[in-house]
């Protein structure tokens, strides 16, 4: 994962900040649905945002705050795990290191700028296998590109139900 593992954790962050730019408490329970679309990369932020604009009956611009997402992630992406970066590439002399993220199609054009997923030999993104963790397919899928089976590939993520599904 690269999500609170390279770089802080920032989804709670994010949507509590866009709800508070939006003038809202909570987003409606559809923006699960969005979100779902969006890290599968059937849907950009861009139209998500949009849905969720046109449902609340906002005045805000989709693009204004598809901005300020990613001006929210861009404040807590730059910080990154040294001992972690320390661990990949040692590992990386001897093993092939894969990242396994969850994202949406902008932040993953910003990583993809800024180098995040550089420190890796391969990056495998849900929005361009079409599925996501915690989806066995997804792991199933990885494991077909790098020719592994499941005993031969260590897992790490932050979220526990991900590496429970991986594990089974």
């Amino acid at each position: 994962d690269v999500g609170g593992i390279l770089v802080p954790e920032k989804r709670g962050y994010i949507e509590k900040e866009i709800n508070k730019y939006l003038g809202i408490k909570n987003a409606p329970s559809f923006l699960k649905w969005l979100k779902l679309s969006a890290t599968r990369g059937e849907i950009k932020l861009l139209d998500a945002y949009s849905i969720l604009i046109k449902k609340i009956r906002s005045k805000i611009n989709p693009k204004e705050l598809v901005q300020k997402h990613v001006e929210l992630y861009k404040k807590t992406s730059t910080v990154r795990d040294s001992e972690i970066i320390s661990l990949i590439t040692k590992l990386k002399s001897k093993y092939l290191v894969v990242a396994l993220t969850n994202t949406e199609i902008e932040i993953a054009e910003l990583n993809k700028e800024i180098g995040l997923f550089d420190y890796f030999d391969k990056a495998y993104l849900s929005i361009e296998l079409g599925l996501m963790k915690p989806q066995k397919e997804i792991y199933l899928e990885v494991l077909r590109e790098i020719h592994c089976k499941p005993e031969e590939v260590v897992f790490i993520d932050d979220n526990e139900d991900y590496t429970k599904i991986a594990k089974d």
